[in-house]
């Protein structure tokens, strides 16, 4: 999978051209190519994004749940329709990027102002 940095920008691809990397493109086809990817991630020792999306989800439905993360999206969000649920599971990957972006953004801003500052040149 060379050309993919990162599970975000697969998620982006799959949104845009589907259809290039699954067949027949629909909910189910693309939870199953997702939780593959993901599965080859942990398979090489990096983390998995989606266990983070499924927590993240979990808490905008307001509890834990035992539900695969693709079920909360069909079941709980589009009534079990799928083609809402695909049309929600890219728009909950946004959110939760959207979040994830604003959470690293206040992390770096809160650790630039625990650094000491450079003491300043002394005057003669």
């Amino acid at each position: 999978m060379t050309g993919f940095r990162d599970m975000s920008s697969l998620i982006q691809r799959l949104e845009s051209r589907g259809g290039m990397y699954v067949q027949p493109y629909n909910f189910e086809t693309v939870v199953a190519y997702l939780d593959g990817y993901d599965h080859a991630v942990l398979a090489s020792g990096r983390k998995s994004y989606l266990e983070e999306f499924r927590e993240w989800l979990h808490r905008r439905v307001g509890h834990h749940c035992s539900l695969h993360w693709a079920a909360v999206i069909r079941d709980v969000f589009a009534k079990k329709n799928k083609n809402v649920a695909l049309r929600k599971l890219f728009e909950f990957f946004r959110e939760f990027e959207k979040g994830d972006l604003d959470s690293r953004r206040l992390d770096a801003a809160a650790d630039k102002k625990k650094r000491p500052q450079p003491a300043s040149a002394s005057s003669k």
